[in-house]
């Protein structure tokens, strides 16, 4: 694996939000995971971020599983299994059809702490977009574009974001590294950050965000009508 250039599908992160990580080491044998954690910012701009009493986070605590795939090895991300000790279900659904748009709102008002994951067959549709927005409208738009085969994060009106011009100068993009007919999503929320993994964690892409209020809506909209399976929101409360 040498001599690859920048934009070679082999990032851990594709995500602007994800700097030097770290594995730990002497992880007990019986145990025998790889774990990965990241620092959630960009020297781009994190001297700059509307905060107060702090500057940036750290991403959840996450196991690297080395796959082969079409004759070349590649790493997979997933949270580690001890979050599942701080999660809770408030929504799950096996099947839901929708016309080309869906809504989930908050009844509590605040997404900012909750764990989506769903499967999405994407053989009939050519974009599918992903979402998150408040009242204020703040929204963080982040989805699939299959004609070129590439994620994408737009945080252009996410909220807060004339602190800098490089936070919104360009759209993060990433490949789709797995040839499948369904689509399978899984992000988690933080107050202001969200952690995305694609595809079993084969794309993963981590970005901050600064909404003048939590967001509160969840949307997808695609080109088609659509049917979303195994949905379930968790919240996670690890305070």
């Amino acid at each position: 694996m040498t001599d690859l250039d920048e934009k070679h599908s082999f990032w851990l992160d594709f995500g602007r939000d994800n700097y030097a990580g770290v594995t730990w080491s002497n992880i007990p044998q019986k145990d025998g995971r790889t774990l990965f954690i990241g620092w959630m910012s960009n020297w781009l701009y994190a001297q700059e971020v509307p905060t107060e009493k702090w500057r940036s986070t750290m991403t959840l605590a996450r196991e690297l599983i080395l796959k082969k795939r079409d004759e070349t090895y590649r790493i997979f991300s997933k949270p580690v299994r001890e979050l599942n000790k701080y999660r809770t279900v408030i929504f799950a659904e096996d099947k839901i059809d929708s016309e080309k748009k869906y809504r989930y709102e908050a009844e509590n008002g605040d997404l900012m702490n909750n764990e989506f994951s769903f499967n999405l067959p994407v053989k009939n549709i050519n974009k599918v977009e992903f979402v998150l927005s408040n009242k204020q409208n703040d929204s963080l738009k982040f989805g699939f574009n299959k004609t070129d085969h590439q994620f994408y994060v737009n945080r252009k009106k996410s909220g807060i974001t004339d602190f800098s011009e490089k936070f919104t100068q360009k759209i993060a993009t990433a490949p789709r590294i797995v040839k499948s007919d369904t689509l399978k999503v899984h992000f988690i929320l933080d107050k202001t950050s969200i952690e995305i993994f694609y595809d079993d964690g084969a794309t993963v892409m981590s970005e901050i965000f600064f909404p003048n209020k939590p967001y509160d809506t969840f949307t997808i909209t695609t080109n088609s009508n659509f049917t979303i399976q195994d949905m379930e929101i968790n919240k996670i409360d690890l305070e």
